[in-house]
């Protein structure tokens, strides 16, 4: 049986539990990795925890509350050892027979439990009461692995004529004992005094953040920080896990709910004026380019002829309100780490017929892993990296803080376009809009989804998940089932995260406490080498809070984004033309994707890309290309096919002018030399 070594203390902690706890399962990957007996070690690690939390807490409760000793616990159970053995007839033979799985059975079904003993593997994870063998050829049973719900005396055994059925007596005995004890703690409330006392700690710490901004702002940080509080006890309450679907119930969506983009261009568009004037699109603005090598917004980064995604996307919209006489605002969602830099950019655009507005995210505290509290102990001059963004799921909130959304209702507007900024296939789609202003069926949130490729297998999809259409994203997929989400076979869409959103619904929801999506748990370490936790949560998972939620499979065209170089590569190519801020596909090129295309490392940041580029290669008939190591492209070089280009640690490989490269594998050494 395991015991925590030493005293256990009168007032336990949150983070002594999370001590225990990482511990034990320390101890459960140490005890699995000495079994000679692999299948069997994978079968315990795939489908069971050798030590739940609950039972950690539960055995804690009672022993610091000297309701139970371990030594009592044992000694009360071994009293009714004996007669127990006898009444359920378990026999003492030194391997199981059917007579004593009819027995254990028979002890079972009389605790009211059902299907709980299982013979030759699992088929329930997590069954109240459980023994699972592992047979040897001369139909013995070697290896046996006993296990109780809500308490960590789990075992695994050699079976000797002595222990098993003692051993499997008293788990259940003890298990009887505490489940009809009635001084005993009740799990769920001594968990809540613990959320309790963690909730009212972090709410001080936060009071006094507050106190630390000037009395003018502390209005506003109170409002940001009552959402962040919502988030961490709702962390708390819900123990958060990232695999927490029931993979079972998962459902493919029902055809109504994902319709294909062709079906809505059968109609005419007419009076597109009255249509866009009920429109709004959003921008989500949060991210720095950092990851590419830039300072500053993201949206600053000049990705085409000397346009950034800021001016792509101003300009789009203004060549739609000259066209038809409307007017479509852009609505800028910023992060505190974008929003100055993005106001001083946004002063060149006064003359454009486009107005701008922009609000702020939250911002939220990091919170340190060990003690539950903001690393954070001043807002005024604490540093940047004590604080974070909470995902762009927070969009919803925040537009509504800000007064924008009351606003826009007032002014008529009725849906909102919510995209990344980097995503460059993001325009407005009149065939779209008029589908959820004109249709039957009101629809109050609409998800872009479009076909996965091999290069999307990570994407979230859409399923049907207890009678309602809710997005899936890798995050939230048991580990054993993460390739079967991973195949294009069976989730063959994913989400372009460009959403259509009813902003009345968004007000309704809002006031109503409706609003809920799944938190994502994003560990991090900061310089300073304190591990913390921030809590997001992502735009797309609200489509379950929303009435007549739908799916459109959209052509591959609107899903565009430049998150790497890689991506860059392929949008200054000549796979597209440009057209008032619109990338088109170039009608030269065959098929409607684009090129897989994987640089190294020695192309991450952009300005080393444009260093290694004498001018951007055609890749007009390319589909796969991929370069590692120390590679320069010369002026005119057409890529074609499947393209592999390999510098070893050392060499360098200069592709010369003019260079035509179709289905090739270059690697060595190949330089051109001046002379």
């Amino acid at each position: 049986m395991i015991k925590p070594k030493g005293k256990v203390s009168q007032n336990l902690s949150i983070t002594e539990i999370n001590a225990l706890l990482r511990s034990t399962h320390k101890l459960r990957r140490q005890m699995l990795l000495k079994r000679k007996d692999i299948e069997f070690s994978l079968k315990v690690f795939q489908y069971q925890e050798i030590f739940y939390e609950d039972a950690l807490i539960y055995e804690y409760s009672l022993i610091k509350d000297k309701l139970f000793s371990y030594e009592k616990l044992e000694n009360e159970a071994r009293t009714l050892l004996d007669g127990t053995i006898h009444k359920y007839s378990i026999s003492n033979e030194h391997f199981l027979t059917e007579r004593d799985f009819q027995a254990i059975q028979k002890l079972c079904n009389e605790l009211d439990e059902s299907n709980i003993v299982y013979k030759n593997g699992l088929t329930n994870p997590h069954p109240p009461i459980g023994v699972l063998m592992v047979p040897t050829g001369n139909s013995t049973v070697q290896n046996v692995f006993l296990f109780v719900k809500n308490l960590p005396y789990k075992m695994n055994i050699r079976v000797s004529i002595t222990g098993l059925h003692k051993e499997l007596a008293l788990l259940v005995i003890v298990y009887r004992l505490i489940k009809r004890s009635p001084s005993q703690i009740d799990i769920a409330a001594f968990k809540d005094l613990t959320k309790i006392d963690a909730l009212k700690t972090l709410q001080k710490s936060l009071n006094k953040l507050v106190l630390t901004v000037p009395p003018q702002l502390q209005n506003v940080v109170r409002i940001e920080f009552d959402g962040f509080e919502k988030l961490f006890s709702r962390y708390l309450n819900e123990s958060v896990d990232q695999a927490s679907i029931d993979w079972q119930d998962i459902q493919p969506p029902p055809p109504e709910t994902v319709i294909p983009y062709a079906k809505l261009t059968e109609q005419e568009i007419e009076d597109t004026k009255s249509l866009l004037d009920k429109l709004i699109v959003i921008k989500l603005n949060g991210g720095l380019g950092t990851t590419m090598g830039c300072q500053g917004p993201k949206s600053v980064i000049s990705v085409r002829s000397g346009l950034t995604f800021l001016d792509l996307t101003i300009q789009q919209l203004e060549q739609l309100n000259r066209q038809y006489d409307c007017d479509v605002p852009l609505v800028l969602m910023n992060s505190f780490n974008t929003h100055e830099e993005t106001e001083k950019v946004l002063q060149k655009y006064s003359h454009v017929s486009v107005k701008i507005y922009s609000f702020h995210q939250s911002k939220y505290p990091r919170v340190d892993r060990e003690t539950l509290l903001p690393v954070a102990t001043n807002m005024s001059n604490s540093e940047s990296e004590c604080w974070y963004p909470p995902g762009h799921g927070d969009v919803y909130q925040s537009i509504y803080n800000s007064g924008l959304l009351d606003q826009f209702i007032e002014q008529g507007k009725e849906y909102m376009f919510l995209s990344n900024i980097d995503n460059l296939g993001a325009t407005v789609d009149l065939h779209i809009l008029k589908h959820l202003l004109t249709d039957q069926t009101k629809h109050e949130f609409v998800m872009e989804v479009t076909d996965k490729t091999r290069a999307d297998v990570k994407g979230g999809t859409l399923i049907e998940y207890q009678g309602k259409l809710r997005l899936l994203e890798i995050a939230q997929v048991p580990k054993e089932h993460v390739d079967e989400f991973k195949s294009v076979s069976k989730f063959r869409i994913f989400n372009t995260n460009n959403l259509w959103i009813n902003l009345p619904a968004v007000k309704r929801i809002i006031e109503d406490q409706t609003l809920h999506m799944e938190i994502i748990v994003n560990n991090k370490a900061m310089d300073k080498g304190i591990n913390v936790i921030q809590l997001e949560t992502a735009s797309g998972a609200a489509i379950k809070s929303f009435e007549g939620a739908q799916g459109i499979n959209v052509p591959r065209r609107r899903f565009l984004p430049v998150k790497t170089t890689s991506d860059l590569l392929l949008v200054m190519s000549d796979l597209f033309t440009l057209n008032r801020g619109n990338l088109v596909m170039n009608k030269q090129r065959s098929f409607p994707t684009v090129p897989l295309v994987k640089l190294g490392a020695s192309f991450t940041k952009v300005k080393d890309f444009l260093s290694r580029f004498e001018s951007i290669p055609d890749c007009l008939e390319l589909d796969s290309l991929t370069v590692s190591g120390d590679v320069t492209f010369g002026k005119g070089v057409s890529l074609r096919g499947t393209v592999i280009i390999i510098a070893n640690h050392g060499d360098r490989i200069d592709i010369p002018p003019g260079a035509i490269l179709e289905n090739k594998i270059v690697s060595g050494n190949l330089r051109i030399l001046d002379h």
